[in-house]
């Protein structure tokens, strides 16, 4: 009996994958899909609020015991207040088109949708000069530049100091069990990838060739989904 009911319940789920995939896939290629690319210079949050702030510390486990802290990113020990708390669906939203997603609009303020980084960093994800890009098999978020003429700049308060080449390619650090919500990161770096190819940065067969990973395979996105089932 157990069996028979497990059975069922795993293709109820299949079946909600399979239609939050086709949902995601439809939002990228419809004609008023900027009103969710919420990633622009209007669309950024101020100072993130200071509770939301100690969530994630304790979330990512990215809290010293003293005041320090690490940015996700560069991995690098700061006092705590350099640290921004950023959303990735961005807190200005209150949570609109999350349901888009297959998530709710208390979502907005979980965790999993938002990480900690130098306020240089922060800023570029909001303008979409830099994405993350998701790796199945090593089941690591990647930093990825859009924007070449960053490149050269120095991220203010990293020690030793960073440019953004040098943080090209660096995994996002988190807890193996806790992650960002993978559906989000994808959409945004569809967006930025879609922004790149407008601004000239990349060539049409380079935005082409972006891979979305909100996709349901086993070693992908399974887990974001299971997780999350409301």
């Amino acid at each position: 009996m157990f069996l028979f009911l497990r059975f069922f319940v795993d293709i109820d789920l299949i079946a909600r994958m399979v239609r939050l995939e086709e949902s995601i896939n439809n939002l990228a290629v419809e004609h008023n899909r900027s009103n969710y690319d919420i990633w622009s210079e209007s669309g950024r949050s101020v100072a993130e609020q200071q509770d939301f702030k100690k969530r994630l510390f304790s979330f990512y486990k990215r809290k010293g015991y003293l005041r320090d802290a690490r940015c996700m990113v560069t991995n690098q020990w700061h006092p705590t207040r350099i640290i921004i708390a950023s959303h990735i669906w961005k807190s200005c939203t209150h949570g609109d088109g999350l349901h888009k997603f297959g998530l709710e609009r208390k979502d907005c303020f979980s965790p999993r949708n938002g990480f900690l980084v130098l306020e240089d960093i922060k800023k570029r994800f909001d303008v979409k000069h830099l994405c993350f890009l998701y790796n199945p098999l090593t089941q690591k978020f990647a930093v990825k530049i859009m924007n070449p003429s960053i490149n050269a700049l120095v991220i203010e308060h990293s020690e030793p100091q960073l440019t953004f080449r040098d943080i090209d390619g660096m995994h996002l650090h988190h807890p193996e069990e806790k992650i960002p919500y993978r559906r989000l990161l994808s959409f945004h770096a569809r967006c930025s990838f879609r922004n790149a190819r407008e601004e000239n940065w990349i060539t049409a067969e380079e935005e082409s060739a972006f891979v979305p990973y909100h996709n349901l395979s086993e070693t992908a996105s399974v887990p974001d989904i299971a997780s999350d089932i409301h």
